[in-house]
């Protein structure tokens, strides 16, 4: 009977440890320069500031809808998180190797109301971005989610009203096995959190707060959906690697968020599903700096595994971006947010929160053939 209780509590141990092991493959070398980088990749300019500009570009957004790529940001004159800050964008219709003339997506008001990054949804003919709202007519800063969606006749792109308050999103939003989307977010005091959808009705969505220990601090949060179970990685305080969290009701409960042990920085992640059935994070690592944005890299997991076993490198190196004075500003590639699309990853980033870029990854580079462990 006491071995028998022994087991129990064992394999709930083993349970609660197994989601916070992200990172299953190799060692890493003790340098992220000396990762490697991934195969075939391909790098596109898709906007620089200019002195007469906006001179301040974070949080950048890609889709593909009806044969043509759209890519939007947070802009602003000059510093981050301003009351003058907007969403512009751009379009491609070769595939994302060139770009058109830059479009306001969602305007500010300076003073009284401004917009920020957010996510898109291409879905049913569709194509909605949610934007960050930031809402200052009370004299203190309201963060709301307002949706915008595309008029496909005009070519505009039209308000759809406030569809969740206190937070917004900065995930790519995922349609679940019980027909709800879901997407990592932020809450006021930029905490992590997801939101939840009514079904396709993308006019309602329900805040979840992922819950913290008193002393520890999770932010931007991205999610891997597998059916009704959920991965949430985030920027966390924890040194060096990022914070985890599990649901396996389709988001609607959070186990507390804890160290992983993944290594990256306090900055934005993204991850997602590939049709390879691989996970993907991409992330910003370091040798130790929680402030070293210059190395931006993806990990992959094994086709139906759930933690990573290999990494490469997208980006590395110190970017000769911020090239104008601004808050907040500092080198680096930064704030990635991917989209696959026919056979590629396409990730998009700021350069120096001044520029955008994006890096086209063809899948077979993440393909994983076999992997050597240490202790093998």
């Amino acid at each position: 009977m006491k071995f028998i209780f022994r087991l129990l509590v064992t394999l709930s141990a083993v349970s609660v440890l197994a989601d916070e092991v992200l990172w299953d493959g190799p060692a890493l070398p003790e340098h992220v320069a000396d990762l490697p980088y991934v195969d075939g990749l391909d790098y596109v300019s898709v906007h620089q500031a200019v002195s007469d500009g906006d001179r301040f570009l974070l949080g950048t957004a890609i889709v593909e809808h009806q044969g043509v790529f759209y890519a939007n940001w947070a802009a602003s004159p000059v510093d981050e998180n301003s009351d003058a800050e907007r969403v512009c964008g751009k379009q491609s219709a070769d595939g994302g190797l060139t770009w058109s003339e830059l479009e306001v997506i969602a305007s500010s008001c300076p003073g009284e109301l401004a917009h920020s990054h957010g996510a898109y949804i291409s879905h049913n003919g569709e194509l909605w971005f949610f934007a960050l709202q930031f809402d200052y007519s009370s004299g203190v800063r309201q963060v709301n989610t307002e949706a915008f969606l595309l008029n496909g006749k005009t070519g505009r792109w039209e308000s759809r009203g406030i569809v969740a308050r206190g937070g917004g999103m900065v995930d790519a939003p995922v349609r679940m096995a019980n027909g709800n989307w879901i997407c990592g977010g932020v809450y006021t005091g930029f905490w992590a959190c997801v939101f939840i959808s009514h079904g396709d009705d993308f006019t309602r969505w329900d805040r979840v707060p992922i819950p913290v220990s008193k002393g520890d601090k999770c932010s931007e949060t991205t999610l891997i959906v597998d059916d009704g179970q959920v991965t949430a990685v985030m920027r966390s305080s924890f040194p060096g690697v990022a914070g985890v969290s599990a649901s396996s009701d389709f988001g609607r409960s959070w186990t507390r968020a804890r160290a992983s042990n993944f290594p990256m920085i306090r900055s934005k992640v993204f991850g997602g599903m590939l049709s390879t059935g691989q996970r993907y994070l991409v992330a910003n690592v370091s040798d130790g700096d929680p402030m070293d944005r210059s190395t931006l890299a993806v990990a992959v997991s094994r086709p139906g595994g759930e933690a990573f076993v290999r990494m490469y490198k997208i980006r590395q190196g110190v970017t000769y971006q911020p090239v104008f004075k601004g808050k907040h500003k500092m080198p680096g590639w930064q704030y990635p947010y991917a989209y696959e699309h026919d056979g590629n990853l396409y990730v998009i980033y700021s350069l120096g929160k001044e520029d955008c870029e994006l890096a086209v990854i063809p899948l077979s580079s993440l393909e994983i053939t076999d992997i050597v462990r240490d202790n093998q």
